[in-house]
């Protein structure tokens, strides 16, 4: 993921040269090479690719079997070049470049094994030609797609001419994980290991993630929150490589088809894009927020089996206000200011519209966009195209799958919860707007749902009589049962006012929810729910340890961050984390292979429901809201089976012909393993 084969532009254009290539057979899982003798003309190219090479992407939507492995196949499969047999042909196969899979490290060169390579007739002009181009073992050496290190068998140690160029033993993906394990045991500070495994994916991308999927809950808090908060930050200082695709407001309007089209996959499923104006609890951030949509799309392909090829980051450079950033001799984006609002959402509409010309199948996941635009965003494109924003509708989920699962073990009714939001940006709304449409589909009418609810943010309890304008967002939420003269400031005066038996924190605002506040939530509520969701650890409102101590054990707690667990009165209570971890994967899993035209939020609660249920008896026994991250491939299948079959009953995508949502979905799952690397001639 961290890396891609390639420039499409590195082909020669003459006739007389010869080129080699590689592909992959759809009906063998094997990687071959092969000599390519048709040479082909830039505007032939053009002709049947589009300009500037741009692959057609033809509609892709689910029709049962025909397109059942579809996901979790290599893009790279994707024909560049002479066309060898018809596209319709679901056994054709597809060529690419071999100068796209070594990239740069192809070398200048005259000869193979003594023979000349030049395809013309005479070598009398042969001076007027482009070179000709020699395979080398460093080109499949420095491809993180196809690269096994020590793990490339005898055979194509003999035929890429990799013998005495890697170390002679052939290990197996197991033992070189266990290598790296040790090596990233070894690295005591949390950052170490995130450059380390950065590292590594960008070298060898099925050890990396054979890395992640071996202890995923280990490397989770390395690889996301809270390691890649820090790692954001120091992005520019710590950049070893570069990843995904950067897009400049200012200097490429409109050439952001042409920058999209520089990307050599013609088969991206999933894009994770960021502006880096509010990167987790850490605001503005700009082109460093890169991080995020790199850690996001690693977790879609561990949790979720995305295919990494066909994954791809993005981040939108609009400027930064962060002075920091400007100042930073080393920041890697535009230092200046942020653009305007009409620079902004025709930057957003024109790239929205790129993706859906270059990739129409492709499901955008907004992230970190700043509170003032996400909920616009959301709109202005949902009912257009493949999209969701995760800080709005996936932590939404989870919380309120935490918020259905605690429900069912304090025993209360949905009905007379009074829940209280520390936190009214894109987040604590996203989820306050979710549960109300929760409770509305058990039986409450919406007002009587909103009146569930209280708000607080910077100014406190948000009211109609407050005497201020409200955001857009925050409007249907206001209370208009509190008179100008009781207005509430701080939260420990709405707390007892509102006396709530569930209290969120979206803030990051540390150390709020007080010794005081906990206490009385305690006395409100037999089992209190204290969720701090403020990411990264260093922000959340309390710990789990100060929440379960200050309640006595008996709150039912969980977090937007990871937290130890906590011995108490002879008992042991394992911390839930809300994390997005356990929606996004599931619903841009399901939403892709079924072929959703869109994510609605009823799809969104399918996913909540569904998370709810899988919490077993003995999970929240130990105080646990969310179940066994070690569990994580089996939850996003179920999750994903969940949100296909709600948009089949919205008319969102075709029904099944045969077969079982479970079954669709693993079928299209990518497991991280070697495949044999075939040749049809000598190199």
């Amino acid at each position: 993921m961290l890396s891609r084969i390639g420039f499409h532009n590195l082909r020669p254009r003459s006739s007389q040269m010869s080129f080699i290539t590689h592909y992959y057979s759809t009906s063998e899982n094997t990687v071959n090479i092969a000599e390519d003798s048709d040479a082909y003309d830039r505007d032939d190219f053009d002709t049947r690719h589009g300009p500037g090479g741009q692959g057609q992407s033809q509609t892709r939507r689910h029709q049962s079997k025909t397109n059942i492995h579809r996901h979790n196949e290599d893009p790279f499969r994707e024909h560049i070049g002479t066309s060898r047999q018809s596209s319709s042909d679901s056994n054709s196969t597809r060529h690419v470049d071999s100068e796209i899979m070594a990239g740069l490290n192809l070398q200048p060169g005259s000869t193979v094994n003594g023979e000349s390579r030049l395809r013309s007739r005479s070598d009398v002009d042969r001076r007027s030609k482009p070179p000709t181009f020699r395979y080398t073992p460093q080109a499949l050496l420095s491809n993180p797609s196809f690269n096994k290190g020590t793990a490339f068998t005898e055979d194509e140690r003999e035929k890429f001419n990799l013998t005495g160029v890697i170390p002679p033993v052939i290990e197996s993906l197991e033992q070189q994980v266990a290598r790296t394990q040790q090596q990233l045991d070894g690295f005591p500070v949390p950052l170490d290991k995130y450059i380390y495994l950065a590292a590594l994916a960008r070298n060898n991308e099925t050890l990396f993630y054979a890395t992640l999927l071996n202890d995923l809950k280990g490397c989770l808090p390395i690889v996301y929150t809270p390691t890649v908060g820090e790692a954001c930050q120091k992005y520019a200082h710590i950049l070893r490589g570069h990843q995904g695709l950067f897009i400049d407001a200012k200097h490429h309007k409109g050439k952001i088809d042409t920058i999209l089209n520089n990307w050599p996959v013609d088969d991206v499923d999933i894009i994770v894009v960021t502006d880096g104006s509010r990167i987790l609890g850490l605001g503005d951030l700009g082109v460093n927020g890169m991080g995020i949509p790199i850690g996001k799309l690693s977790l879609y392909v561990s949790a979720a089996g995305l295919h990494p090829a066909r994954t791809l980051p993005i981040t939108l450079d609009m400027g930064t206000n962060n002075q920091d950033n400007i100042n930073d001799p080393l920041y890697i984006g535009r230092k200046e200011p942020r653009v305007g609002d009409e620079e902004f959402h025709a930057t957003v509409d024109e790239f929205m519209s790129a993706v859906k010309q270059r990739w129409p199948d492709c499901l955008v996941q907004f992230e970190d966009f700043s509170t003032d635009h996400a909920f616009e965003l959301l709109a202005r494109h949902r009912e257009r195209q493949l999209c969701f924003n995760d800080d709005i509708q996936g932590t939404a989920a989870v919380v309120l799958s935490g918020f259905i699962a605690a429900t069912l073990q304090n025993g209360m009714d949905f009905k007379d919860h009074r829940c209280l939001f520390f936190g009214a940006g894109s987040a604590g709304v996203g989820v306050a707007e979710l549960i109300v449409q929760y409770l509305q589909q058990q039986g409450l009418t919406a007002e009587e749902a909103r009146q569930c609810f209280w708000l607080v943010d910077s100014k406190g309890l948000i009211t109609s009589t407050r005497g201020d304008k409200l955001p857009a967002h925050k409007v249907g939420l206001q209370r208009h049962d509190v008179p100008a003269d009781e207005q509430k400031t701080s939260l420990l005066e709405v707390v007892k006012y509102v006396k709530p038996t569930c209290m969120f924190g979206l803030s990051t605002q540390p150390g709020t929810f007080t010794e005081e506040i906990c206490n009385l939530l305690a006395s409100y509520s037999e089992r209190p729910l204290i969720f701090p969701l403020s990411n990264p650890t260093s922000k959340a409102e309390c710990t789990a340890e100060q929440a379960y101590k200050w309640t006595n054990g008996k709150c039912i707690f969980g977090a937007g961050s990871p937290f130890d667990p906590v011995e108490l009165n002879g008992k042991t209570f394992l911390p839930g984390q809300a994390n997005n971890l356990y929606i996004f994967p599931g619903l841009g899993l399901g939403s892709l292979v079924i072929g959703a035209k869109r994510v609605t939020d009823e799809m969104v609660m399918a996913a909540s429901e569904t998370l709810a249920k899988l919490v077993t008896k003995e999970e929240a026994e130990l105080g646990m809201v969310y179940p066994n991250l070690d569990r994580i491939r089996e939850i996003s299948v179920s999750i994903a089976s969940a949100v296909a079959e709600t948009a089949v009953k919205q008319g969102l995508a075709n029904p099944l012909e045969e077969g079982t949502m479970e079954d669709l979905m693993r079928a299209n799952m990518y497991y991280p393993k070697y495949h044999p690397i075939q040749t049809d001639i000598a190199l």
